[in-house]
């Protein structure tokens, strides 16, 4: 069964955050809150996936549009709906960056309510279209059930078995890898050497560190090294189809990025 949808409200006053769930709670979605921009951005970064931001353009703390850049740079698949007082130039909307703006006024809270619904149906299925992932693990029967899962979804996925086997597989014939989901402890080549080794492969290849609790820390070290994420074991389907959503979109829009410098820098 998927996952009820979680919709993160930040907003300042208590009983616009306390009404807002009420009504979406009632709608079946899953409702986090937070008060202030830190407790915003430790809900999105520390709890399991949120899917939309309602976000209060006065909301307390740094400043709204530096923090969703820096979110929607994490997760760029991240929708952000904008409760604004009086939308201004900067507040237009922008459906293809995944933001919105509702301004505030008597009838706001079912206009909210609206343009989340339409969110909705738009993502009624995991933007995964094209997604190439390669799952490193040196547990045969965990990568083996984890294919099959990916392929009932219809994403195009791949096995390796250790760190040598991963290099080999990105370093031959199979160039078109967006994702490598990488256990963090294995035998022979680790996942630090391995996320190493395929960031000199293809720096552009988003990488999730795979971690149980005693080995947090070297899931971290591995973010600080080039990886998009870390999961812990054991692994929660939909928190991995999420986290591979995002980690495509990301690739993706910095190949976009790199087509574009080409096109602009070609000569006339």
């Amino acid at each position: 069964m998927k996952r009820p949808l979680r919709i993160l409200i930040a907003d300042r006053n208590p009983y616009v955050r306390a009404f807002l769930k009420r009504e979406m709670t009632k709608e079946g979605w899953h409702v986090l809150l937070a008060k202030n921009s830190n407790e915003m951005v430790r809900q999105i970064f520390n709890k399991k996936a949120v899917d939309i931001l309602v976000l209060d353009s006065d909301l307390p703390g740094r400043e709204s549009s530096s923090v969703i850049r820096m979110v929607k740079n994490k997760y760029p698949s991240l929708t952000v709906v904008k409760h604004v007082a009086d939308a201004k130039e900067n507040d237009r909307p922008d459906p293809g960056k995944n933001e919105y703006v509702v301004e505030k006024s008597g009838s706001s809270i079912e206009n909210l309510k609206q343009v989340v619904k339409r969110i909705i149906l738009k993502q009624e299925k995991y933007t995964v279209d094209h997604l190439a992932v390669l799952f490193v693990d040196d547990e045969i029967d965990f990568v083996v059930s984890l294919i099959k899962r990916m392929k009932k979804r219809k994403i195009n996925a791949l096995g390796a078995n250790s760190g040598e086997q991963a290099v080999e597989i990105l370093s031959g014939g199979h160039k078109n890898i967006d994702v490598v989901v990488l256990d963090v402890r294995m035998p022979g080549m680790d996942g630090i050497e391995t996320l190493k080794a395929i960031k000199r492969i293809d720096p552009l290849i988003e990488v999730i560190m795979l971690s149980g609790h005693a080995r947090l820390s070297v899931a971290r070290q591995g973010m600080e090294l080039g990886a998009f994420d870390y999961l812990m074991k054991p692994v929660d389907l939909d928190e991995l189809l999420y986290k591979l959503q995002d980690a495509f979109q990301k690739k993706s829009i910095q190949e976009k990025k790199i087509e574009k410098l080409k096109s602009v820098s070609k000569p006339e």
